[in-house]
C-alpha cells in the first residue's frame, strides 16, 4: 500500500494506508526516526502510547483508532465508492477506509453499519438516514456532502448553508516557494479584499483590509474604503454592506494601493 525506504537508523513509509497495529518496542527501537506519510494511519490505544514513547513523525490526513486486541480487517479503497440498497455488510468484523468519495443511497444503512469504523478522506454524499445510521463510527476528513433536502431543510428555518471545502498539503509537492529562511515568527501581512464582484478585469476594490502578525500577535492593522469609480450592484451590497455613499469621498485605488504597498513593507504576505 506504499513504499519504505531507510537511511541510516532512519525509517520513512510513504503510503495511501499505514497500518501500524503490528508495532512494538523490540521493532520501534531499530530505528532513531521513524517518519510517515500516508493518507491513513490506524492504530490501537496501545499502540498510540507506545509510538508516544519513541520519535515517530506521523503526518496523514487521517487516523483510525481501534480497539486493542481485536482482529480487524482493514477494507481500503482509493477512488470513488460506492453503495446501495443491494450492498450487504462485510462477513467478518471490518474497517472501511476511503480516500476519495464514499456515495451511499438510501438503503444501504444496514451495509455501512456493520463496519466497525468508517475513515473517509475526502467526501461523503448521502442522505440523512445513512448518516444518522453511521454517525458513531464515522470519521470524515474533508466534506460532508447531503442531498438537496439539506438545503431545503435549512431553508425552511431561514438557514443560509453555505458549503465549504477543507483541503490538504503534503510534501511531496513544494508548496512555497522563492523561501529566503526568515523565521515564522517574523512579521507577516494577511490581506482581505472587498470588491465589486468575481471578475479580476471588470471589477474593482471597495475596501481594503489588512493585518500584520508578528510572533502569532497581531501587531497592526491597515483599513481602507475605496472609491470605485462606478456603482456598487446591489447583490455586493447585501453581501458586504458597503454602499455607494460609504466609499463616495473614499480614495482611488491608484491612491489606496501605494497605501497598502507602504504597509505591507518587506513583511511576508
Amino acid at each position: 500500500m506504499g513504499t519504505t525506504e531507510t537511511d541510516g537508523r532512519k525509517l520513512k513509509i510513504h503510503a495511501s494506508l499505514c497500518d501500524m497495529r503490528g508495532a512494538t518496542e523490540e521493532k520501534l527501537r531499530r530505528y532513531g526516526r521513524i517518519e510517515v506519510a500516508a493518507a491513513a494511519v490506524v492504530t490501537t490505544p496501545a499502540v498510540q502510547a507506545l509510538l508516544s514513547r519513541h520519535a515517530v513523525d506521523i503526518s496523514a490526513a487521517g487516523v483510525l483508532e481501534l480497539p486493542d486486541g481485536e482482529d480487524v480487517r482493514l477494507e481500503l479503497q482509493n477512488g470513488a465508492v460506492h453503495f446501495g440498497a443491494a450492498s450487504r455488510p462485510p462477513a467478518r468484523p471490518s474497517a472501511l477506509v476511503v480516500n476519495g468519495l464514499l456515495a451511499a443511497e438510501a438503503g444501504a444503512e444496514a451495509a455501512l453499519a456493520g463496519y466497525r469504523a468508517i475513515l473517509v478522506n475526502g467526501a461523503l454524499r448521502c442522505p440523512e438516514s445513512v448518516a444518522a445510521a453511521i454517525r458513531g463510527q464515522l470519521t470524515v476528513n474533508g466534506v460532508v456532502q447531503a442531498y438537496p433536502e439539506a438545503f431545503g431543510a435549512a431553508k425552511k428555518k431561514g438557514i443560509k448553508l453555505i458549503p465549504g471545502v477543507e483541503a490538504y498539503l503534503t510534501d511531496e509537492t513544494t508548496v512555497v516557494t522563492d523561501a529566503d529562511g526568515r523565521s515564522i515568527d517574523d512579521p507577516i501581512v494577511v490581506l482581505d479584499f472587498e470588491t465589486t464582484g468575481l471578475n479580476p478585469r471588470r471589477d474593482r476594490v471597495i475596501e481594503i483590509g489588512a493585518v500584520r502578525i508578528q510572533n502569532g500577535q497581531v501587531v497592526e492593522e491597515f483599513s481602507q474604503m475605496v472609491n470605485p469609480g462606478t456603482s456598487i450592484p446591489a447583490k455586493i451590497v447585501e453581501l458586504t454592506g458597503i454602499n455607494d455613499s460609504m466609499v463616495r469621498d473614499a480614495p482611488t485605488a491608484d491612491t489606496a494601493i501605494p497605501q497598502l504597498l507602504e504597509f505591507i513593507g518587506g513583511a511576508a504576505i
